[in-house]
């Protein structure tokens, strides 16, 4: 008998894409989360493509392969897809929602926090309805990643403070998803399962014209 370890090709994939648009496009001002140009669209997503700097990227990209990998393996791909780009545009709205309420309207962000905060709040969710289905050692494995993502959300805010990083983001990356992550979770329901696998591929095909105008625009001219 031979033991498969189960791979997340779509957070690997993802990781990899974020690792070659950091190294290999240095200019993508047209391209960040800018409180200027709320109305272009596109910029909702491509955000989540950038980071400011290489300790921003890599402890972004390690914990993005922590819960987005756990999230992908006991869910598939195409749920952790819809889930991951949905907290990616919750996220977006979160910087907006604090500039209405704060006033503190001048904000240029990027990053794909909002998106991890999202599959934070997925795993919340999955843990709870299968709660009873889980082992002890997945019960285990789940609370261990909320408390460690907790605790260490408040050491890096107080010991590495960037005020380029949006916590509004990261807010509505998880609340986004802690209220739709019922819904794409919940296996037993066949006409959501269609609909969501159909919003699974036209996010990819959106995903993949995106780059391909990124690709001519910013990096060929």
């Amino acid at each position: 008998q031979t033991c498969a370890l189960p791979i997340s090709w779509y957070s690997l994939f993802m990781a990899l894409f974020l690792i070659s648009l950091f190294y290999g496009v240095k200019d993508f001002n047209d391209l960040v989360l800018d409180s200027a140009y709320p109305r272009q669209a596109y910029r909702w997503l491509t955000y989540s493509w950038f980071h400011w700097s290489q300790m921003h990227l890599w402890i972004n990209i390690a914990t993005w392969m922590i819960y987005s990998g756990i999230v992908e393996i006991e869910n598939g791909w195409w749920r952790t897809l819809v889930l991951s780009q949905i907290a990616v545009v919750g996220g977006a709205f979160g910087p907006f929602w604090q500039c209405r309420f704060t006033g503190d309207c001048d904000f240029e962000i990027v990053g794909i926090s909002g998106s991890i905060y999202g599959m934070l709040a997925s795993q919340i969710g999955y843990s709870i309805i299968f709660w009873k289905q889980m082992s002890w050692v997945k019960r285990i494995i789940h609370i261990s990643l909320v408390v460690s993502a907790t605790i260490s959300d408040i050491v890096v805010t107080i010991l590495m403070y960037d005020p380029r990083i949006s916590y509004a983001d990261h807010v509505g990356g998880f609340v986004v998803n802690a209220f739709i992550s019922s819904l794409v979770l919940d296996r037993n329901n066949r006409l959501v399962s269609i609909i969501l696998g159909i919003i699974g591929i036209v996010v990819v095909v959106v995903v993949v014209v995106v780059v391909v105008i990124v690709v001519v625009v910013v990096v060929v001219v």
